[in-house]
């Protein structure tokens, strides 16, 4: 599917799995490229910020795309925080879901540039409350990265 072609095929490509690998991040071969499906999944992520269909339904499809923007802003060699992240993690936090936290988590640590870059207030987008219940279940504070030693920091 051409870019051109993404507006109006938005309802096609949510719902058909099939489609999905048209968005994936793929490492280009060449030194100078990053990714070859970038534009293309920019351009269906700025469809979907927009798109005003986006339901629970489309969840699944989110994240998807963001653990694609997670692997390219892994890979990208110039490191950068690319806006298409933030529009993700916007979408998704409108779900108010705790399992997005690791996902959250993901993106924060992608990159030097997203470790100060992606806005923290995600992680928590589910209710505070919710988020601290989340992480002691699961026991973030030993086993992530990011929550190692900020027990006492969220807390308070």
């Amino acid at each position: 599917m051409e870019i051109h072609q993404i507006p109006a095929n938005v309802q096609l490509i949510k719902r058909s799995k099939s489609e999905w690998s048209s968005f994936a991040y793929k490492k280009c071969q060449d030194v100078y490229g990053y990714d070859n499906n970038a534009l293309r999944r920019f351009a269906v992520i700025i469809q979907l910020q927009y798109d005003k269909t986006v339901s629970e339904e489309d969840k699944e499809f989110l994240e998807f795309l963001m653990q694609q923007e997670i692997d390219m802003h892994r890979s990208h060699p110039y490191q950068g925080a690319h806006e298409s992240m933030d529009i993700l993690a916007y979408l998704l936090a409108k779900y108010k879901d705790v399992h997005h936290i690791r996902l959250f988590e993901q993106a924060k640590l992608s990159n030097f540039d997203t470790y100060y870059g992606f806005d923290t207030e995600y992680l928590f987008s589910a209710g505070i409350e919710e988020a601290i219940r989340y992480v002691e279940e699961n026991d973030l504070y030993t086993s992530s990265s990011y929550f190692q030693g900020m027990e006492d920091e969220i807390r308070t």
